[in-house]
């Protein structure tokens, strides 16, 4: 239902929608009455490109920035960010119930994260102030590094799909991964300032497979090309 999707939109960061301009008031109508996060923050129109006066494809149009356009970029502000820290956590093993935690109204993705497996740490007696600040250095799909300074314990969550052929390095050494909120990625913190790097790297198992695959379609192919040419030679012989 509407919860659902507004709770989806929530937990993935989807923090821009695009729509008609008229679609950000709706929204705040029919999913949020009283915080009313959603918001136009930039309105533009559909125009044939320069030249073109009866388009007929999609790509004959373009989109051109206007104060009072028809269709607007839509900004959710409940949409966690990227990357936080949360000194408040719940330890939850069950996935069925972590399912059922992340859409109830009484949870608060903001406030709380979910984490599938134990920490060297808790959070027993650790106040909502907030855990310090975190921010990225660089990002790529593959590889990426972030700053972190926290005031206390905290699990850093990433707001990335969660696979177990992530590696996470701290400080250059080795760490736990977490599966945070049932699918993303995280890492468990003490305080102090850290340099915390995800790094995907996929069994090599898979990799000698893939190249086997290929060495022995290069072999089929060769002899299937020796075997050809011994036919031809056969038939103009005889």
């Amino acid at each position: 239902g509407t919860p659902g999707l507004l709770r989806r939109w929530e937990l993935t960061s989807t923090r821009y929608l695009l729509g008609p301009a008229a679609f950000a008031e709706a929204l705040n109508q029919e999913l949020e009455p009283q915080l009313r996060r959603f918001r136009n923050v930039l309105g533009f129109n559909i125009v044939p490109k320069p030249g073109i006066e009866n388009p007929r494809k999609h790509e004959e149009l373009t989109a051109v920035a206007a104060t009072n356009g028809q269709y607007a970029v839509i900004e959710f502000g409940g949409a966690l960010p990227r990357a936080g820290l949360y000194s408040r956590w719940i330890v939850q093993t069950n996935d069925a119930q972590t399912l059922e935690t992340l859409v109830s109204p009484g949870f608060s993705p903001g406030q709380r994260v979910l984490v599938a497996t134990n920490l060297p740490f808790d959070s027993a007696g650790v106040t909502n102030q907030s855990a310090g600040t975190v921010s990225f250095v660089s990002y790529a799909p593959k590889d990426l590094v972030l700053k972190a300074d926290l005031k206390t314990p905290a699990v850093l969550l990433l707001n990335d799909r969660y696979d177990p052929n992530w590696q996470v390095l701290v400080d250059g050494q080795r760490a736990p991964l977490l599966r945070c909120n049932f699918i993303m990625r995280g890492v468990a913190l003490t305080p102090g300032a850290h340099t915390v790097e995800f790094h995907f790297r996929p069994p090599f198992q898979g990799l000698y497979v893939s190249m086997a695959a290929v060495a022995l379609g290069l072999a089929l192919c060769g002899f299937l090309a020796v075997y050809a040419r011994r036919q031809t030679t056969a038939s103009v012989g005889g």
